[in-house]
């Protein structure tokens, strides 16, 4: 017993120095991540300093990305292919005919159309790999209020698709891994080029869906609406804008492909978007398009839509098609770029916010915006998508936020329906037989978007200064991003998680072996053991083999003794007769 106590407290010992080597390791590479990210910057800033005495110079960004991007740029640039074909150009406009220009003209318009063709099989495709679920990360600038205070970066991007979380009570580093992530440094449009691909989608007739998600003040309404007064527009905006460009040039290419093949006028490409918005208030579904909806405060839009004989909030049914639908939700036809700019400015204006202690213009709503895409050749079956963007509420903790009253109530509300969203996810990851998506108005209206076959990207944002709730927050988002649904949008996923996957397979695998090596030798000893015992019943029953052979032993001799002890009395008895007899005939 002794013995084996050793072992074991060895292996534990063992197993703990195994652990401690495994964490070490994984400290040195965030470590050398961080630093290798810190040389290139560096780098990327030397060369800013001298680029400086240029005005002309271009500002070199400070990702590895961004200088991967100027490198390909480069490269593009010295392609001889484009050069001569520049140059064939260039002498045809010197010889200034116009049907030499007309017929390059066309050339140029056919190649950039298959180009544009074979760019959108190819986003396509990544689409495919990348699976139906996909988790980014955004990671917020320090604000001028936290520079002044001091506060210092705890959150950093360590790779396009890796960042590291910095404790100071511990002082060690913990990785998170996502499908992309995004530097305090990252642009607008640079997000909205990795988000492009998923958003168009709805163009060629899928669902998606786009939410951001962290906690309060971590700048997820920036990220989804922008800052339309500074010309930075978020998600929402470039999106339905980009959608827009992209029908409109669809159908120009349909007129000009039909022109040249001198087709009939009836074969034309036709499109219709219409949008919708609407917020989650206080578990109830409020029409942000509305006539009512600028009425003020919740109980004013109530009594308003009273007097006007409707009801102020909205219900959530399935339709005949088996989708998740709001009846009665005002869609507004859209028809030129400058109808996007008014209806979300309109929609945003009628939106529930409060100034708290943690930010000035907190979201007391969860807004949702949808866009229905219908597109297709006239007189043949057309391509319906939808588009569902996504600003959650953040969650918050009233100590901190310090709400109080009606405020108060939001926040429970916020809370509660987060944590809905978050026991919704949970039960997808363990791929539950029952999924609690009518617990909460959000999680029933997004069933459809996180359970069904939509493609979907969740963006968690994160405050760069603060541990706790970020750590919570990329915790939650790495949940999501282990989810595999089934359906039609999901078609190959098994490369999307191939790193999580293989890692945790090799920690399975040594978990394994080693409760392997512990049962052989607990079956070892076992053995040894069950040799003993089996020893000592054989002894046993020996030994009882030879009392049993000794009783009856005692009882032969016993019954021996009982003959001559009667013998013994009968032999007795006839002598002492005889001396009686002898003494009387004296």
């Amino acid at each position: 017993n002794s013995k084996s106590a050793s072992v074991d407290e060895k292996d534990e010992e063992i197993s703990k120095l195994e652990k401690e080597v495994e964490n070490l390791t994984q400290q040195k590479r965030l470590y050398e991540s961080r630093a290798k990210s810190l040389e290139e910057e560096v780098k990327s800033l030397q060369k800013q300093v001298f680029c400086r005495g240029d005005k002309d110079a271009p500002v070199v960004a400070t990702q590895m990305s961004r200088l991967s991007s100027l490198s390909n740029i480069n490269m593009f640039n010295k392609d001889e292919g484009l050069s001569t074909e520049s140059s064939i150009i260039e002498n045809i406009i010197a010889t200034k005919d116009p049907e030499k220009m007309a017929g390059v003209l066309r050339d140029l318009e056919n190649k950039t159309a298959q180009q544009r063709d074979y760019n959108a099989e190819l986003l396509s495709k990544i689409l495919t790999l990348q699976g139906n679920i996909q988790v980014c990360c955004r990671i917020r600038p320090l604000s001028r209020r936290e520079i002044e205070s001091g506060c210092k970066n705890v959150i950093e991007p360590l790779s396009e698709s890796e960042m590291g979380c910095f404790d100071e009570r511990s002082s060690k580093w913990k990785s998170f891994h996502f499908d992309k992530v995004w530097g305090p440094d990252q642009s607008q449009s640079t997000l909205f080029s990795d988000v492009e691909p998923l958003a168009l989608s709805v163009v060629d007739g899928y669902n998606a869906c786009i939410f951001a998600y962290g906690q309060t003040g971590s700048g997820k309404t920036y990220t989804m609406e922008g800052s339309p007064s500074h010309d930075e527009h978020g998600i929402s905006y470039r999106t339905i804008q980009k959608l827009f460009t992209l029908l409109n040039l669809r159908a120009q290419q349909q007129r000009a492909f039909a022109a040249d093949r001198e087709e009939e006028k009836g074969n034309t490409f036709q499109f219709k978007l219409q949008l919708g918005m609407l917020e989650i208030y206080n578990d109830e579904i409020y029409d942000l398009l509305s006539d009512h909806a600028a009425a003020g405060s919740k109980e004013d839009q109530k009594r308003q839509a009273k007097a006007a004989g409707v009801k102020a909030t909205l219900d959530i049914k399935r339709g005949v098609d088996g989708k998740i639908e709001v009846p009665g939700l005002t869609r507004e036809p859209i028809n030129c770029i400058k109808d996007v700019f008014s209806l979300l400015a309109r929609g945003n204006s009628n939106r529930s916010t409060a100034a708290t202690t943690l930010n000035e213009h907190s979201s007391r709503s969860h807004m949702v915006l949808s866009v229905e895409v219908e597109s297709g050749l006239e007189g043949q079956p057309s391509n319906k998508g939808v588009l569902y963007l996504v600003d959650l509420a953040g969650s918050e903790r009233v100590a901190k936020s310090q709400v109080e009253g009606a405020q108060l109530k939001e926040a429970a509300h916020i809370n509660k329906s987060l944590s809905a969203l978050g026991n919704v996810f949970e039960a997808l990851d363990r791929k539950s037989s029952h999924v609690p998506f009518r617990d909460s108005k959000l999680t029933h209206l997004l069933q459809d978007a996180i359970g069904g076959n939509s493609r979907t990207m969740m963006v968690v944002a994160v405050c760069p200064t603060n541990h706790d709730e970020s750590v919570h927050a990329l915790q939650f988002a790495t949940r999501v991003r282990r989810i595999q649904r089934k359906g039609p949008a999901q078609r190959n996923v098994v490369s999307k998680n191939l790193e999580e996957t293989v890692k945790a397979l090799t920690h399975e695998m040594k978990t394994l072996t080693k409760q392997k090596d512990r049962n052989e030798t607990q079956l070892s000893s076992l053995k040894k053991d069950n040799n003993r015992i089996q020893e000592k019943l054989q002894n046993i029953s020996t030994s009882r083999s030879k009392s049993q052979s000794d009783h009856k032993t005692l009882e032969l001799l016993r019954k021996n003794n009982s003959d001559m002890a009667a013998r013994w009395n009968k032999e007795k008895a006839l002598r002492e007769r005889q001396t009686a007899d002898l003494e009387n005939s004296k």
